[in-house]
């Protein structure tokens, strides 16, 4: 009778956590409630997961601390290490953050560059690292259109230590390994937004050999890796490419758009990209990893990326840049964006998760 009891009591229980997962997956991530994870926080620990409903791991580490983590609960980013300006409006009052806090709001108006028509450019520096994982949680307002053209906005940047000035900051226009992980979206309603990745080494160009374009990628180490200078037998050569003069130099870049991946509008999303440089022989291999993530769904995958050749061979990253910017004309309409929870880390979340 007593295991009768027993046994019923557990079909009672299942029956209890299935129905809240049903309700929590028929919300979808709404802006009200937490997303998938009740969480603890206090002063002295990160958040750790208390119960985890249905198959997301959302704010879940297998390994080692994030070498970034940023909640948005309060603006005293300084404090946590951030430099040289700062995220914009911590919206405290209206939308909820994914783990049930504060979280960023970023609004532009007609015309507007960066959200509330001041520039918004924030950084932080870490160890240098050869693999970059990086999460962040969105969430895009039902009129978002992006930026009116096949690029932009530019969201997060990262900088490789040889680009490393001596006050810690790195110059804007011509990179060395400039390192987009951003989303954008189509021209034409309804708009749909990609994930999207972008790479541009510009003061990496060689114009002893002609006028770029000109292909040097079985001639010599010492040139770009973008379209400046060719693309080398075997590399991924991107699904778009550009080359044109910029200042002194020539802005030299490849981009990647997940085409098959919509990121939806008036919900949270999560948004991961994934980061291993290229090994390097006598000269640059095409074995470089990249990938992009939405909720958990792998939108573009590619193991034949190019970072560097033998003339930077041991370049890593070593900054996080978050700027949201829309250039040429600025946004085409009035329309805002939340960020949440962002995370980096220096290994594959992913095969830690698996593992």
């Amino acid at each position: 009778m007593y295991r009768t009891i027993r046994i019923l009591l557990i079909l009672a229980l299942i029956f209890i956590m299935y129905g809240l997962v049903l309700e929590d997956s028929s919300r979808g991530m709404t802006c009200e409630k937490d997303f998938h994870a009740q969480m603890v926080q206090n002063n002295s620990v990160e958040p750790q997961v208390v119960m985890l409903l249905g198959q997301d791991q959302d704010f879940l580490d297998a390994g080692p601390d994030p070498i970034i983590r940023e909640s948005f609960d309060d603006d005293d980013f300084a404090a946590r290490g951030w430099f040289d300006g700062n995220f914009g409006v911590v919206d405290p009052e209206g939308r909820k953050g994914v783990s049930g806090g504060n979280c960023l709001k970023w609004e532009w108006q007609k015309g507007d560059a960066y959200p509330g028509g001041s520039i918004l450019v924030v950084r932080k520096n870490f160890q240098p690292a050869e693999e970059i994982f990086l999460r962040v949680y969105a969430y895009f307002s039902e009129a978002w259109e992006g930026s009116g053209f096949p690029f932009h906005p530019h969201t997060f940047v990262l900088y490789p230590d040889d680009h490393l000035q001596a006050d810690g900051n790195y110059p804007g226009g011509l990179g060395l390994l400039t390192t987009y992980l951003s989303f954008r979206s189509e021209l034409s309603s309804p708009f749909e937004i990609r994930p999207h990745f972008a790479l541009q080494d510009g003061r990496r160009v060689n114009t002893a050999h002609g006028n770029p374009p000109v292909d040097l990628a079985a001639t010599t180490e010492d040139r770009s890796v973008n379209y400046c200078n060719g693309c080398l037998e075997g590399q991924d050569c991107g699904t778009g490419q550009d080359c044109f003069p910029f200042g002194d130099g020539y802005y030299s870049a490849r981009y990647w758009t997940a085409e098959d991946f919509e990121i939806p509008k008036n919900q949270w999303v999560k948004l991961e990209w994934y980061i291993r440089l290229n090994t390097v022989d006598e000269a640059g291999n095409p074995d470089g990893i990249m990938r992009m993530w939405v909720d958990n769904d792998l939108a573009y995958e590619s193991t034949s990326m190019l970072y560097r050749t033998a003339q930077n061979q041991t370049q890593a990253y070593a900054q996080l840049k978050v700027s949201p910017y829309i250039g040429s004309t600025g946004s085409p309409k009035n329309q805002t964006m939340w960020i949440d929870e962002l995370s980096v880390y220096d290994y594959n979340v992913k095969e830690s998760l698996a593992q």
